[in-house]
């Protein structure tokens, strides 16, 4: 029988290494997921509730062929509020996904024989759709002088006459943009010519140097087509838009109506919250962009130097590779690898990989590498060998108790003397390469305000007057005067004291001092180390200050800073005396400064009335965001608690955590990003969660 040729047409590899990656899985064995230009990131929390509403509270059935009433008004209010551009909302047309979007622009501007332009290189899938519908698909070879784009003298190059022309701004793979004039000039030439212009505009949002234009701008003659699948992370729920000019709308509507019925209805219904989401979307903008940074920086330490630009989307295209091959043009007998292509990935394995899967570093420079999406979360390229070789056999996360039902005290196992220690070397490592990479805290003692005086003041040898609750008041307002910017205070646990260690003072002062957030919000890079340790010196200052002004009340008193500590774990008794809730991130978050701050500790004997812990909200706030999992590199954040010493809480992965922690000089962008430490953001979470509990 009879086999139409329109199948005939080259298959999109991409689909094809998913399929053999889902295969490989299903066999049980491991893979490293490069294949698919998409976020990791989920949708947008808003767009889950509204999704949830609408499938609990809506029949769900067939919808306007062209989208419903509400999201079509809202795409319009999108372009303008975002763009400052005015489209009647009977110009947009809702469809399944952006493949469906250019299937109906095919259809309904070009019959079969017509010719489109293209650029080269570019996204596969144009260049199939059209084969399938016999309309011939004409490359525009283009170069790093155009910045990989068409022009008028390049489509004036071609041979034979257009019907149309396709642009992608910013383009797959190469990451490029058209400026305002350059879109301008090309919206002039194809109006010239009767041409009809289709500008694909799915990565809008994502973007490095300001927003993109958009031809909306420019021309009400232009097919724009846009998704919801990258900037809002909504790859799987298919749907996208189109800005239909008005002499194709009919058209548009009569080939949907046909050919698709309508586009999902969930994925409409729950779309429209997606608009309101800014600040979520902005959060994995800003790890793309770390991202990007990272990859232009240390790429060319690898030898990839040759790169296109990367104005946008999440590729960095590398030109040459070292390993020889014509530029991305050689085929091997494998058919989803170029000869060019195959070097650079075995390079950056070799030198970076090596087999690890401590940090998943590998898949993120080795995708930018290869002209894939990586998946938005923020990886050094190379994860150090030399690192990798200290790690000892025994998990960091068994020292630790994961999944242990008992209480015990914990395990020293970081920030501890190094000689005692399953992970000392590590620890030695990378102290030593902060101290080589950032030379502004080769002198920790004495640099960034020093740590003040360590030889403490003889204990008096009568002790003061007083109670509990005057020693408390007075306590208080001395470290509050001493630099510290809370103070709280716990009765001492057993349990909170390190295996091998004693403390037989019976009350803890923890101490908590403030960072400065422009500064955490640099992470991971060494301003925000820098930060963390100027604060962990003043906590330090403050401890001992505090501990000399007891003790010359006549009462013992031992002060212990950090980073590295005494016999304390001081995050649950910072907890007990009431200075916050512990977060996802497994550090704690407090009603004013959020994460963004340092903790240290005093132990004593003076009389003293505990504090009670202080509940507003926050982990039932963490239950649901989830910001710093997304933001973690290594994926060490989990979004359920695990039972860690008989306890359940948040907890940190520890063998996922440390290399990159280690790479990066401490890392934090967990709490960096953590939206409690905005100062901005933090008191309205507050008052929202403060609400919740009344």
């Amino acid at each position: 029988m009879k086999v139409s040729k329109r199948g005939a047409v080259p298959p999109f590899y991409v689909m094809e290494v998913m399929k053999a990656a889902a295969q490989r899985e299903a066999e049980g064995k491991p893979v490293l997921h490069l294949e698919v230009g998409q976020p990791s990131t989920p949708a947008p929390s808003g767009v889950l509730r509204a999704a949830v509403a609408a499938a609990e509270g809506q029949r769900l059935g067939y919808t306007d062929a062209l989208g419903v009433p509400e999201l079509r008004a809202r795409i319009a209010r999108h372009y303008r509020d975002y763009y400052g551009v005015r489209i009647p909302a009977e110009r947009i047309a809702v469809t399944t996904g952006s493949s469906g979007a250019f299937l109906l622009s095919f259809l309904a501007a070009m019959d079969a024989g017509d010719r489109i332009a293209l650029a080269e290189p570019g996204y596969p899938a144009y260049r199939n759709i059209l084969t399938s519908l016999d309309i011939e698909a004409v490359g525009v070879p283009t170069g790093p002088e155009t910045r990989f784009q068409p022009t008028p003298e390049l489509l004036d190059q071609v041979e034979g006459p257009l019907d149309a022309l396709l642009v992608a701004t910013p383009a797959n793979p190469t990451g490029t943009m058209l400026d305002t004039e350059s879109l301008r000039s090309l919206v002039s030439y194809c109006d010239q010519r009767d041409m009809r212009l289709i500008v694909d505009e799915i990565y809008h949002g994502i973007t490095y140097h300001g927003p993109a234009v958009t031809a909306a701008a420019l021309s009400d003659r232009v097919i724009i087509i846009n998704s919801f699948s990258k900037y809002f992370s909504m790859t799987g729920w298919r749907l996208g838009w189109m800005v239909v000019p008005e002499d194709l709308h009919r058209s548009v509507e009569c080939l949907a109506q046909n050919h698709f019925i309508s586009p999902p209805a969930l994925s409409q219904h729950a779309a429209i919250a997606a608009f309101d989401c800014r600040d979520e979307v902005e959060e994995n903008m800003a790890r793309y962009r770390r991202n990007r940074d990272l990859l232009l920086r240390e790429l060319p330490k690898a030898g990839l130097d040759d790169l296109a630009p990367a104005d946008g989307a999440f590729y960095g295209r590398v030109l040459q590779a070292d390993a020889g091959g014509d530029r991305d043009r050689c085929h091997t007998g494998d058919r989803f690898r170029s000869a060019a292509r195959a070097p650079v990935c075995a390079l950056f394995l070799r030198r970076n990989h090596r087999g690890h899967g401590r940090g998943g570093g590998a898949a993120e420079g080795l995708a930018a590498m290869t002209g894939h999406a990586f998946d938005g979360r923020v990886l050094d390229a190379a994860i150090d060998p030399e690192q990798l070789s200290l790690f000892p056999d025994i998990s960091g996360n068994t020292i630790n108790g994961l999944g242990e039902a008992e209480v015990r005290a914990p395990s020293p196992i970081y920030w501890q003397d190094p000689r005692t220690l399953a992970h000392g070397k590590l620890q030695n490592w990378m102290l030593e390469k902060t101290r080589r990479d950032v030379p502004e805290i080769m002198e920790m003692r004495h640099g960034l305000g020093g740590r003040g005086n360590e030889e403490r003041v003889p204990v008096a040898a009568q002790a003061a007057r007083g109670d509990a609750t005057v020693f408390t008041t007075a306590v208080k307002a001395f470290a509050l005067t001493a630099e510290a910017d809370d103070i709280g205070i716990a009765r001492m646990r057993p349990e909170w004291i390190y295996e091998g260690h004693k403390a037989d003072l019976p009350n803890v002062i923890i101490v908590l001092v403030r960072m400065d957030h422009a500064e955490l919000a640099t992470a991971p890079e060494p301003p925000s180390v820098v930060e963390v340790m100027r604060q962990y010196n003043r906590g330090t200052r403050v401890a001992r200050a505090v501990a000399d002004w007891i003790r010359e009340r006549g009462f013992q008193a031992m002060p212990h800073g950090g980073p590295v500590g005494g016999p304390l774990v001081m995050v649950p008794a910072a907890i007990a005396a009431g200075l916050g809730e512990l977060g996802k991130h497994g550090s704690i978050i407090n009603r004013r400064f959020g994460s963004s701050f340092r903790l240290a500790a005093v132990l004593t004997d003076m009389p003293l009335v505990p504090d009670t812990p202080d509940t507003f909200g926050a982990d039932g706030f963490c239950e649901s965001c989830q910001v710093c999992s997304r933001a973690c590199p290594p994926d060490a954040i989990t979004d359920v608690k695990q039972t860690v010493r008989g306890v359940e809480k948040w907890y940190v992965d520890f063998d996922r955590c440390v290399p990159y922690f280690n790479q990066t000089y401490g890392c934090g962008i967990c709490i960096a990003v953590c939206p409690w430490s905005r100062p901005e953001v933090g008191p309205k979470l507050l008052q929202k969660m403060l609400r919740r509990l009344k």
